[in-house]
């Protein structure tokens, strides 16, 4: 169990997503968000059905990501208890585990085969039950235990009680059940982490949970050993041993018990948890989260103890009880194949997905033969950018990228993201110009539920989600004067806080910016902060436009006639010595962006997989012309002598393009457009 990747059966998405219908909540939810970083390969046309489909089974941290975000929506703690409870009560069903509860028709049998049934949800937990030291005939102590290859949440947990609490629906004998949780597996650390705004600060044999804003101690916990008391197993359990938490030695288990041992000399390591000794209420937004004095935490396993109150019934015969008894190991046979049939094909899926990657990195390793991290250039101004950011990507300090537009600012703040130590991490992207100031204000920091008209449920905000990792805000000088100040303070703070909120969220993001403006002359007109000025500006990197770089353009031209012949799905054409001349005389005012849209318009208009001057079209009013490369006296005379050329060769055609165009061995549309370039009078005029 803790060497696989956990997986869990869409059962438990299903009851969420039912639950979550029933209370009106289910629009609150964006399912393509849930399924986004597992939909690359075979793309799920409905996820919302795909999550509600029983039969399918999807990584844990996709359920986990469902959780926190049907939390948020109905705003409480308790969602997966709840949901887990009314899906056996509205009779939803029937799944195979299900069916099986029914056949069994015994409460006490049901909670015997635990350790199936939690084989049959899922590949990361365990359950197990057992007869109480004082046997009761309506108790049963439960445990569970996660594998460490999940790090549980406060709803796993409630999946437990809320699912023991609902499968006695299925038993007409059973008036009602509680399930109450004794001792708990759960991390405080893991706890802290869901709400935020909170440290843990250890001290000798305690931690305190502190207000990361005010200090203020909230909860405290003492480091214990937990006592353990002898259970016997029950002879009648029909579970036999797979799966279990707990193996007995003749007959005989050591269990758990919701008391500290106070005996030193008694205590075990295997057996430490922690007490809370101060209890308090855990808050992000409306959701809560109460700890009280006495219970115990960071537990080997958890403990349950497990009630129900049965109705006066008539006894079955037992001829009947033996059919039953034996229909059900067979069915359990057949859920333990399905699951490792399912198992089969998620590893075939998640070996498909490495290959995927292993190709896409076998691509990228081809690529950087003549690019870096994406970014096309052999030219010795990018050679000299790309030792730039091999120098300064390691550090945390801010950058900002001066360049124009379409010079490819975000690719370079990929590029020093790759390089960093933060590369395992995410990389968020924000253009500042698309955004209202409002907008713009959420985005970043997030809100709380009812912040604002629309906002009806808590939404962590970039600032928040990119901590570890890198946050790239382009277009930085077109903030207005008030997002600057707040900018300023997160940045000099390295704390958010959500709007319509008062709690300050510790946040860990390196900045990169991006603008094309001269801030220094927005400062002396005082259009952008000083003080946020070199914040920003610790480290700066300047790009230089398309025309400087021309060295590339070949280069360039030949990745965007790859890129576009594939998604085009044609074969890559060829591009005449004339259309070259034409690309490389131009000035190129919209930079890259412009040439591989221009690229892309002559690779989609092709029909003969080549192309000509006249396969490129370039705007009217931004003609080719000459640039000021080298001495300007250079550039003068080779147009005075295009001139003369193409005059002459009129001339002695009377005229005709079509033929002077055969004298030069040029296009007739190429040399008509040179002829617009040049300013050269018509056939008409020289006649």
């Amino acid at each position: 169990m803790d060497q696989e990747t956990p997986w869990t059966t869409c059962l438990l998405t299903r009851m969420l997503i039912l639950y979550l219908e029933r209370i009106g909540k289910g629009n609150d939810i964006d399912y393509r968000e849930i399924l986004s970083g597992e939909n690359r390969l075979n793309p799920i046309a409905d996820p919302k059905a795909f999550l509600s489909d029983h039969n399918n089974w999807v990584p844990h941290h996709i359920l986990k990501d469902l959780i926190e975000a049907a939390e948020n929506a109905a705003g409480t703690k308790e969602i997966t208890y709840l949901a887990a409870k009314d899906y056996f009560q509205a009779g939803y069903g029937p799944s195979v585990l299900e069916i099986i509860a029914k056949l069994q028709n015994q409460m006490e049998q049901a909670l015997y085969c635990s350790n199936l049934w939690a084989t049959g949800f899922a590949n990361y937990f365990k359950l197990q039950c057992l007869s109480p030291s004082e046997p009761h005939p309506s108790e049963a102590i439960l445990l569970s235990q996660f594998g460490s290859n999940v790090e549980p949440i406060v709803g796993n947990f409630g999946f437990i009680r809320g699912n023991y609490e609902g499968l006695t629906k299925l038993f007409q004998v059973v008036e009602e059940a509680r399930c109450i949780e004794e001792v708990s597996q759960l991390k405080l650390q893991n706890l802290i982490r869901e709400f935020g705004g909170y440290q843990i600060q250890k001290r000798e044999g305690r931690i305190a949970v502190v207000e990361s804003g005010t200090k203020k101690e909230v909860i405290i916990a003492r480091a214990v050993s937990l006592r353990t008391e002898i259970l016997s197993t029950s002879p009648d359990n029909p579970a036999k041993t797979e799966g279990l938490i707990l193996y007995p030695e003749e007959g005989r288990l050591k269990v758990l018990t919701s008391h500290a041992e106070d005996d030193p000399n008694r205590c075990d390591k295997g057996n430490n948890a922690y007490e809370i000794v101060q209890g308090g209420t855990l808050q992000a937004g409306s959701l809560t989260y109460t700890l009280q004095r006495g219970q115990f935490f960071n537990a080997p396993y958890s403990r349950y103890r497990f009630t129900w109150k049965s109705k006066p019934s008539r006894k079955e015969p037992p001829e009947v009880i033996q059919a039953r008894s034996e229909m059900i190991p067979p069915l359990f046979n057949h859920i333990r194949e399905l699951r490792e049939t399912h198992r089969q094909i998620l590893r075939f899926t998640m070996e498909n997905k490495a290959l995927a990657q292993a190709n896409e990195e076998l691509k990228g390793a081809i690529q950087r033969e003549s690019d870096f991290h994406g970014i096309i250039g052999k030219s010795a101004k990018m050679e000299i950018l790309f030792e730039q950011i091999e120098r300064i990507a390691p550090v945390d300090s801010t950058i900002l990228i001066i360049g124009e537009t379409g010079t490819g600012k975000e690719l370079f703040a990929k590029a020093i993201h790759q390089c960093s130590l933060r590369r395992d991490q995410k990389f968020y992207a924000i253009n500042c110009a698309a955004l209202s100031e409002s907008l713009l204000e959420a985005e970043l920091f997030g809100y709380e539920k009812g912040a604002f008209t629309g906002a009806l449920a808590q939404k962590k905000g970039i600032f928040e989600s990119a901590s570890g990792g890198t946050l790239f805000l382009d277009e930085i000088g077109e903030i207005s004067p008030t997002m600057q100040a707040k900018l300023l303070r997160v940045l000099e703070e390295r704390e958010v806080q959500r709007v319509g909120g008062r709690d300050t969220i510790p946040i860990d993001v390196r900045v990169i910016s991006a603008t094309n403006r001269d801030l220094k002359k927005e400062i002396a007109s005082g259009k952008f902060r000083s003080d946020l000025f070199y914040r920003l500006h610790v480290i700066s990197l300047v790009l230089p436009p398309l025309s400087e770089r021309l060295d590339d353009l070949p280069l360039l031209v030949d990745h965007f006639l790859n890129f576009f012949s594939r998604k085009c799905k044609k074969e890559k054409p060829a591009m005449t010595r004339e259309a070259i001349t034409l690309l490389t005389d131009y000035s190129w005012p919209g930079n890259i962006r412009q040439l591989k849209n221009v690229i892309e318009r002559a690779v989609v208009l092709d029909r003969d997989q080549v192309i000509t001057p006249d396969d490129i079209i370039l705007p009217e009013d931004e003609a080719p012309k000459v640039l000021a490369r080298g001495p300007q006296a250079f550039h003068d005379a080779l147009e005075h002598y295009k001139r003369s050329v193409i005059q002459e060769a009129l001339h002695k055609t009377g005229g005709n393009q079509t033929k002077a165009a055969e004298m030069l061995g040029l296009q007739r549309t190429y040399l008509a457009r040179l002829i617009r370039t040049l300013n050269l009078r018509t056939g008409r005029d020289i006649r």
